[in-house]
């Protein structure tokens, strides 16, 4: 039968652990815009794909040194992905306004994914566009570990535990866990409903930069960058 020896658990492992990070940053968001606004926002997997587009685009065309071409990217991605946040909430707004069902929100942000990732499909084509970076490994023995997917690995540690103290300890994060809890006693206090909601999505949607930058420049980005995240994860 097959046998699986300690080496290659071990380096398994490691690559499954590179992997989680990136599925932990898009679950984070995601779960911060449905605790807030129990919209079950499947289109969420849109702001994977602007940030890895717009740091590709940013990248692409900056003739400048690679780090302050990263640096550029991230923030050019961060302007983006809030950009893209704040437009979907206002969409859901409006939604919200007209008293729609969860399902036909569910119908909205499934239509959304499915178009937005045709159009980057159409204006970019169905290959992946490369970076042309290189990828650098750190060699532990017999283990190999990706450079890039272990600064994805600690950057995921610190945002999650910067998400917690801000959670907890911050009057906008208290303001959230509230309405996640009980939006009309949330009303009652004074809390303003659709700005929270507005900052869910900005936040959920910013929280997944890291992520899509580092896995574009390993993989390179492509129009169902995006989509595969809620297919498979």
């Amino acid at each position: 039968g097959f046998c699986i020896t300690m080496e290659l658990f071990i380096q398994l492992s490691i690559v499954g652990i590179e992997v989680a990070s990136i599925y932990i940053l898009v679950a984070l968001g995601f779960s911060i815009i449905y605790n807030t606004t129990h919209e079950f926002h499947i289109a969420h997997a849109l702001s994977y794909t602007i940030a890895s587009y717009t740091a590709y685009l940013i990248y692409a065309h900056l003739h400048t040194p690679f780090l302050t071409k990263l640096v550029f990217a991230f923030i050019g991605s961060f302007i983006a992905t809030v950009i893209y946040g704040f437009f979907v909430n206002g969409i859901y707004m409006f939604l919200r306004i007209y008293h729609a069902s969860i399902l036909q929100k569910f119908i909205f942000s499934l239509g959304l994914l499915i178009t937005v990732t045709s159009i980057f499909e159409i204006t970019f084509g169905v290959y992946s566009l490369q970076w042309g970076t290189t990828d650098i490994s750190i060699s532990l023995g017999s283990f190999i570990i990706s450079y890039n997917y272990l600064i994805l690995f600690i950057l995921t540690t610190i945002i999650a535990i910067l998400l917690i103290l801000f959670l907890r300890n911050t009057n906008i994060g208290y303001q959230l866990r509230a309405v996640s809890s009980n939006i009309e006693l949330s009303r009652n206090m004074g809390i303003n409903i659709p700005r929270i909601y507005t900052l869910a999505y900005i936040l959920g949607s910013t929280v997944v930069v890291p992520a899509a930058i580092v896995e574009a420049m390993e993989t390179g980005s492509d129009p169902f960058t995006g989509l595969r995240i809620p297919l498979v994860g």
